[in-house]
């Protein structure tokens, strides 16, 4: 008899464990914890792992700190966003039913691993490895959790989504950086044979889902970013060749400018190149790409030698 409660206390836990991995209840309890005026808050913070704010922060520091980490910062972050893509197609994972979705409830893709979480820790993660300051361990880890958070809240993700997309982020960037420590550093100069492979089989991955899996999703954005932004690397490296060691106000004004000439050119973007389908998606994401890399940068060098005219 006390052999049997053992038992079925140990199958109680199980079932709750199981619930609280892959049901709702989780999701509910932080539901009926924050009132719904919490509701445009986690809104908010769910945008802060969103793959725009991420390319966004890889941006900044390409423009304003170190080209070369900056660009090895967006090809890890892209390259993790190709694995996410995979993994939810080869596992078919759904998300929390519409009727607890606080947000995107157009959302149609499977849930595992997160997105938003992977890409975050995949990020934040391989800013600390490349720069090793304390104060961004800090600041990654507390938006980390505050992204993972949100997406529970926003009924968005299962606790075990969530929990896929911390596992996979932090494994993605912890073996890109032990590869990279058995390559021989470079002078932040591009070798152009090696970066135009890299630039080529940036399409290979899509061209897989689309012949195998008969699907695009957000594939087709991704390739279209990183061959955007790799080729536009090496015209950057040989034409342009901006530095990135400048003065606390000088990255003020080049964010400013980034934002001006940005906004100018998506705005076109948006309204020039429209539809859902593979051609457009991609040729959109590829000029994205190529502009952060390449056009910014240039109209940074072109304002700034003028100002250091007599």
């Amino acid at each position: 008899m006390h052999h049997a409660e053992q038992t079925g206390r140990a199958v109680e836990k199980l079932l709750l464990l199981e619930d609280l991995l892959f049901g709702t209840t989780l999701i509910k309890i932080l539901q009926e914890l924050f009132t719904p005026q919490f509701t445009p808050a986690f809104e908010a913070i769910t945008l802060l792992g969103s793959s725009e704010f991420l390319v966004g922060i890889a941006a900044v520091v390409y423009w304003c700190f170190d080209k070369r980490k900056g660009r090895l910062l967006t090809y890890i972050l892209l390259l993790g966003a190709y694995v996410n893509f995979f993994l939810k197609l080869l596992i078919p994972s759904p998300r929390p039913p519409l009727e607890l979705r606080l947000a995107e409830k157009n959302e149609t893709s499977f849930g595992f691993p997160s997105g938003h979480v992977q890409d975050s820790i995949t990020l934040w993660t391989s800013m600390w490895l490349s720069f090793r300051k304390r104060s961004l361990a800090i600041i990654g880890t507390v938006l980390i959790f505050a992204v993972g958070v949100s997406r529970l809240y926003l009924g968005l993700h299962n606790t075990a989504q969530v929990i896929g997309g911390v596992v996979v982020g932090l494994a993605f960037a912890g073996v890109v950086f032990l590869i990279l420590r058995h390559i021989p550093r470079q002078d932040g100069k591009i070798r152009l044979v090696p970066h135009l492979l890299f630039s080529a089989s940036t399409v290979l991955p899509l061209v897989v889902a689309v012949l195998i899996f008969g699907v695009v999703g957000d594939g087709g954005r991704v390739a279209g970013y990183l061959l955007g932004f790799s080729i536009g690397a090496i015209f950057e490296d040989r034409y342009v060749s901006f530095s990135t060691n400048i003065t606390n106000k000088q990255r003020l004004i080049r964010i400013i400018i980034a934002g001006v000439v940005g906004g100018i050119v998506f705005g076109v973007l948006s309204d020039t190149i429209q539809g859902t389908s593979l051609l457009p998606v991609f040729l959109d994401s590829m000029l994205r790409g190529l502009t952060i890399v390449l056009i910014i940068p240039a109209v940074f060098k072109k304002i700034e030698s003028m100002w250091l005219r007599p």
